[in-house]
C-alpha cells in the first residue's frame, strides 16, 4: 500500500491542536466560575489556526490537492535525467515516474526530524507503484552531483524549509545542464520567506490559477503565496 504524507509537519500541528483542545476545557468550567470564560480569546486564536492546519491536512490527503499539484508540475517534465529535490515521502517522483517511463528518474531529501518520511518509505512506495526511482540522502543547498548532471529539475515546496535558499536555487540550477527544464513551486511571493523573490528565466504563475485550491489552502500561510516558476537553464 502506498503511503505517502502531506507538507504539514505532525510536530507543528498536534501542539496547536491540544492548545485548542485545553482552551475549550477551560471554557467549558465557566458553568462553574465565569472567569473560566477567559479562555474563549486563546479558544478563538488557537481554535482558527486548527481550523487551517486540519483543513489544510484533509484537502492535501490522498486524491487531494498535493496530487493535483505533483500531476502539474510532472505534465511540464519532458522526460530524461530529472532530480526531484525535497523528494519527500517520494510521491512526486513517483508520479514523474510514472508519467515519462523512459526517465531516469532520482529524488534527494535529508529526512531530517519532525517529519514521518524516509528514505525507507520512498522505496517502498516506488515498489508498490510499480517504478524505479532513485532515492538519495542530500541537501538542497550542496547538491552531491556534477554540473549539468541533469535535464530536468523540479521542487515542490521544498526550498523554504532550508535556511539557504538562494543556495538551493543556484545548486539547482547548477545541476540543471543548458537548456534544459527547471520547474519549483515554492511561497515565492511570501516576503517572510522570500526578501528577494528569485529572478529565474521564464514564466512565474500563482499556484492558485493552475490548480483549484478549495477552502483553506488559499490561505497566505498555506499555499496563498505558492507560485510556480518554470523555464529553461540558459547558461
Amino acid at each position: 500500500m502506498v503511503r505517502y504524507r502531506t507538507w504539514l509537519r505532525p510536530g507543528r500541528l498536534y501542539p496547536i491542536v491540544v492548545l485548542t483542545a485545553l482552551s475549550l476545557a477551560g471554557c467549558a468550567l465557566g458553568v462553574l466560575n465565569r472567569w473560566f470564560l477567559l479562555f474563549l480569546l486563546p479558544l478563538s486564536a488557537f481554535g482558527y489556526v486548527s481550523v487551517i492546519l486540519l483543513g489544510s491536512a484533509y484537502r492535501l490527503g490522498p486524491g487531494g490537492a498535493q496530487r493535483r499539484i505533483h500531476e502539474l508540475i510532472a505534465s511540464q517534465v519532458p522526460g530524461g535525467r530529472v532530480l526531484d529535490i525535497g523528494c519527500g515521502s517520494g510521491s512526486l517522483a513517483i508520479t514523474i515516474a510514472r508519467r515519462c517511463p523512459d526517465a531516469t528518474v532520482t529524488g534527494i531529501d535529508s529526512w531530517g526530524p519532525g517529519w514521518h518520511y524516509s528514505r525507507q518509505l520512498c522505496e517502498e512506495n516506488a515498489r508498490v507503484s510499480g517504478v524505479t526511482v532513485r532515492f538519495e540522502r542530500g541537501s538542497g543547498a550542496a547538491l552531491d552531483f556534477p554540473d549539468a548532471a541533469f535535464d530536468v529539475v523540479v521542487s515542490c515546496m521544498t526550498f523554504h524549509e532550508i535556511r539557504d535558499k538562494a543556495d538551493c536555487v543556484r545548486e539547482a540550477l547548477r545541476v540543471l545542464r543548458p537548456g534544459g527544464r527547471f520547474v519549483f513551486v515554492d511561497p515565492f511571493a511570501d516576503p517572510a520567506y522570500y526578501p528577494t523573490p528569485p529572478r529565474l528565466p521564464g514564466s512565474s504563475c500563482p499556484l492558485g490559477d493552475l490548480v483549484d485550491l478549495p477552502f483553506p489552502l488559499r490561505h497566505p500561510k498555506v499555499l496563498g503565496r505558492v507560485l510556480l516558476l518554470a523555464g529553461l537553464r540558459e547558461h
